[in-house]
């Protein structure tokens, strides 16, 4: 102290080396951190990212959702880029079949359907028989035919307008017997987003979240089936069946058929009104059709384990990162080998969920509209079960 008294421009060795110190750095709240504090770790920072995807896991699954409807077009109408952060009622964040269910037949579910005593809406009952009614349904079907099943021409969309004024059903989606049907689509596919009308040929990538290889192989898009029926828990089946063939010259001329898995469950709104189902899509399998013969399926199995193993050996960072988010938040299962019956297949442990309106329904036509705006029109025969046979509206 005498000395810096004596000599005031001189500093004493102890404060000359503090001063030439770098000076400690200061946090957010003004506190100083400690010299000798060590690294946060390995373990640490990881546990730190755990924490912000967890309060960020809802933003985050919305984007992805949106870029993943952006950049792969859909094999499902497009409705499974829909809210994903809604889990369904009562089961959050699990798949409603569960991982392993075995899945009957098309044959075994259309037979139990079959049996079943299906209801129908009463409120539907007087309108059945309206002959203006069956005009402007007539009219409908008539011009989607000539438009080759295009639902996005500008005429068939107004026709589509004063056919959904003339629905006989009140609450479509709580109809029994004019739901459950193994229905056929007339409408064409709709499965680039960036604009499909009047094509039925696409990439096996387009038709399948570019997760089934070979992804560049050219296929042609053929009949569309979708079974519904009660599956339990007031859910439904809304499982659909698209046969594909292949069109591409590098590769066999295969046929096969791609099955989509999923549950659909009524959805009341605001006003008490049900006409939207909410629908979440599990899995989706890609198996050669049947009457394939032996020399056919070997080598569609040598195809696809090829093509699998060349995008394993590429290095592709955006695919990866993709695929990561989407396994994090959705649990997806990308498509691992090839079963000894052909089948590929990915599956979806937390399955976003996505809706379909309906826009028209009796007890032979169909109309809805996804919430990407895809409209599919769906028809069928009479239904099998005695008209008399009614069930209570609300399931």
């Amino acid at each position: 102290e005498r000395r810096r008294q004596r000599h005031p421009g001189v500093l004493p060795r102890e404060a000359m080396a503090r001063s030439q110190a770098p000076a400690p750095r200061l946090s957010r709240s003004g506190g100083r951190h400690q010299c000798n504090r060590p690294r946060r770790g390995l373990a640490g920072q990881a546990a730190l990212l755990g924490v912000a995807a967890a309060v960020a896991a809802a933003p985050v699954r919305r984007a992805l959702w949106s870029f993943a409807a952006t950049r792969w077009p859909t094999a499902y109408d497009r409705t499974l880029a829909g809210r994903c952060d809604l889990a369904v009622p009562g089961r959050p964040c699990v798949s409603l079949r569960g991982a392993g269910t075995p899945q009957k037949s098309w044959p075994e579910r259309l037979a139990a359907l079959g049996q079943r005593e299906l209801g129908r809406s009463a409120r539907a009952l007087p309108a059945l028989g309206d002959p203006e009614r069956g005009a402007v349904k007539g009219s409908f079907l008539e011009l989607l035919q000539e438009k080759g099943g295009d639902w996005r021409d500008e005429d068939v969309l107004q026709k589509l307008e004063a056919l959904a004024e003339h629905n006989p059903t009140a609450h479509p989606a709580l109809s029994g017997e004019f739901l459950d049907a193994d229905w056929l689509r007339v409408s064409s596919a709709d499965f680039n987003k960036r604009g499909s009308a009047g094509t039925s040929e696409y990439t096996l990538g387009e038709i399948s979240f570019n997760m089934f290889e070979p992804r560049d192989m050219r296929v042609k898009v053929g009949t569309t089936t979708q079974l519904t029926a009660p599956s339990g828990d007031g859910t439904r089946t809304w499982d659909s069946c698209t046969t594909v063939s292949c069109i591409d010259e590098r590769y066999p001329p295969f046929t096969a058929n791609l099955t989509t898995y999923a549950t659909c469950k009524p959805h009341e709104d605001k006003d008490g009104n049900h006409h939207r189902l909410d629908v979440w899509f599990e899995r989706v399998d890609l198996k050669p059709s049947d009457g394939t013969d032996a020399a056919t399926l070997r080598k569609w199995i040598e195809t696809v384990r090829a093509a699998q193993q060349r995008r394993r050996a590429q290095f592709d960072p955006v695919r990866m990162v993709t695929e990561g988010l989407m396994g994090l938040v959705m649990g997806l299962r990308p498509p691992e080998g090839v079963a000894s019956d052909g089948t590929v297949s990915m599956q979806m442990d937390r399955p976003p969920r996505g809706h379909a309106d309906i826009l028209y329904l009796d007890d032979t036509l169909r109309v809805t509209r996804g919430n990407m705006g895809s409209v599919v029109v769906c028809t069928r025969d009479a239904p099998a079960a005695p008209s008399g046979a009614l069930l209570p509206e609300a399931a």
